[in-house]
């Protein structure tokens, strides 16, 4: 019989193990996923002129309207931005799923890329669930140059992707709607 110490390190498997040694790669997945999600639920509808869903009482309702330019905008005296609208039931019943603008410099590079109808890979937007008070950074790492920014950043992401992943109870996931 053997008595030996293992070190925490190497007794770690599967994801904790991975989550540990790997965090960059684990926040570049993240960061990969709320974009794709982002430009699924963006960029993709953002040309000028094409409908889109917008909210102006942080999402208890929402409707339809040409894009004129990136969210946030003001309309009626009041602060517009985009609700992405979702259904848990293959469109029978939909409900705006989370919301989002651009601000500062991102919000001026979007405009320039919806009003040139050259849709690509659209900037840093800022998200949140509906009725919450907090919007998120979607987790832009570029420029990152210390630990303390990365975890932050890292938190961010992971925030962002929960809020773009919304729960429907009773269903395998959710469908993006478009207006009609």
């Amino acid at each position: 019989m053997s008595i030996g110490i293992q070190d925490d390190e190497a007794s770690e498997s599967g994801v904790r193990g991975i989550l540990r040694k790997y965090p960059a790669v684990i926040l570049g997945v993240i960061v990969v996923l709320v974009g794709v999600a982002l430009w699924f639920s963006v960029g993709s509808m953002a040309k000028q002129g094409q409908a889109a869903f917008f909210t102006s009482d942080d999402g208890n309702t929402f409707f339809s309207d040409d894009f004129h330019g990136a969210p946030p905008f003001i309309s009626g005296g009041k602060e517009v931005v985009q609700a992405v609208v979702i259904s848990c039931d293959q469109g029978k019943t939909k409900k705006v799923g989370w919301l989002v603008r651009y601000t500062g410099e991102n919000k001026k590079r979007a405009d320039a890329i919806i009003k040139s109808g050259n849709i690509g890979m659209m900037p840093d937007a800022e998200v949140k669930a509906p009725g919450t008070g907090e919007w998120v950074s979607s987790g832009n790492v570029a420029g990152v140059t210390n630990m303390k920014d990365f975890t932050a950043a890292q938190a961010a992401a992971k925030k962002a992707k929960d809020i773009i992943n919304p729960n429907c109870p009773d269903s395998e996931g959710f469908m993006i709607m478009l207006p009609e």
